[in-house]
């Protein structure tokens, strides 16, 4: 279970510049599909995200939108296929959980439908939450994956 105690408030002083590519579908399927940067190595300092941009409890399953991204290094070119958008400067809410992609529906339950509601602060609409994963499947056991959670505060 997700704890409180692994929950962080943080500012990012800086739009952070990423690439990405758009997918459609399930989102636990789409977090198993693996890597969508065939041409980039796995990097921990700079390492994948989803950009999550439906509630998967109001659009049907195979018309969840999301991004597959990295954050781009200086002078880093933007590949074939892919797109570059910034992820934008502000305040933000982490949950580190460690546990396998299935469980990450419970995590982000208990972040924005339990703590968030008794925390005193206020989730910005219009900023997409997101998922960073800090090791990836098969480079790790499924109950040693490592994902932080983030979305933004007002």
């Amino acid at each position: 279970m997700p704890r409180a105690d692994n929950i962080t408030i943080l500012e990012m002083k800086e739009p952070e510049p990423y690439i990405y590519m758009d997918l459609v579908g399930s989102y636990a399927d789409i977090r198993l599909a693996g890597d969508h940067f065939p041409a980039i190595r796995h990097n921990p300092s700079h390492p994948r995200f989803s950009i999550w941009l439906d509630d998967p409890e109001v659009v049907a399953e195979s018309a969840l939108r999301s991004r597959s991204c990295m954050l781009l290094e200086n002078g880093e070119e933007v590949p074939p296929g892919h797109f570059h958008d910034f992820l934008p400067a502000g305040k933000y809410v982490k949950l580190a959980f460690t546990g396998t992609y299935d469980r990450l529906p419970e995590a982000w339950h208990f972040l924005l439908g339990l703590w968030l509601p008794h925390s005193g602060e206020r989730a910005k609409q219009g900023v997409p939450g997101f998922e960073v994963y800090r090791n990836i499947l098969g480079e790790v056991d499924d109950g040693d994956l490592v994902t932080d959670l983030y979305f933004a505060l007002v």
